[in-house]
């Protein structure tokens, strides 16, 4: 890339040109490359500047976004002020604070939940600030879709509690049969309350001393 500037002299008459040359090549790389990476990922990616307007974004945010809220996503987009203008208040304010959060250096971690046709759907949200010179001057964000890693672990929390209870109704079962026996209960064949069920009497005698 060249960059010109006129010569002028005394008079103010342009007496010739001085030009400087950039080389942009390496530059030029650097942003394929980068361009390359968000693109061919399963995650949603997008970057802030510190007033949280987009400075870039991968081709599966750009969609998700104008899928959800029919919007055009171009460079300069506020992403609060667009919740807050679509009257969606509580996520405009949940997304400052990460932002904020992230712009003190700090990375934030959070799960998303929203419904798709009823069914429940959770993204992973990672919040990465940007540093130059040691300054934070915007925020990196990748977002993934684990509702499937979501749905394993909560079947296998319900698979562990289903499989406890059966443990537990076994040992009551066992312990009630412990007792029925210690006492001598014979159940009677009959079908009938069991608040009529009585222990009864051993025809044995007992020996006094």
């Amino acid at each position: 890339m060249v960059k010109g500037k006129p010569l002028l002299d005394e008079k103010g008459q342009i007496i010739g040109l001085i030009g400087i040359n950039f080389d942009i090549h390496e530059r030029r790389t650097r942003e394929t490359l980068f361009e390359a990476i968000i693109e061919n990922t399963s995650d949603e990616i997008w970057t802030v500047d510190k007033q949280h307007r987009l400075t870039a974004f991968n081709t599966l945010f750009q969609k998700r976004l104008t899928d959800a809220f029919g919007i055009v996503v171009t460079a300069g987009l506020d992403l609060p002020a667009l919740f807050d203008q679509l009257q969606l208040p509580d996520i405009a304010s949940r997304y400052r604070k990460w932002y904020n959060t992230c712009m003190d250096g700090q990375e934030v971690i959070e799960t998303e939940r929203y419904r798709v046709d009823e069914n429940a759907m959770y993204r992973e949200i990672r919040f990465n600030p940007i540093r130059e010179n040691g300054q934070v001057t915007g925020v990196s964000v990748f977002s993934r879709d684990i509702t499937r890693q979501v749905k394993t672990t909560q079947e296998i929390v319900d698979l562990k509690n289903l499989l406890q209870n059966v443990m537990d109704s076994s040992l009551t079962a066992i312990m009630t049969f412990k007792a029925i026996r210690g006492n001598k209960v014979k159940l009677p064949t009959w079908s009938g309350s069991l608040s009529t069920i009585k222990p009864q009497r051993s025809s044995a005698k007992v020996r006094e001393r």
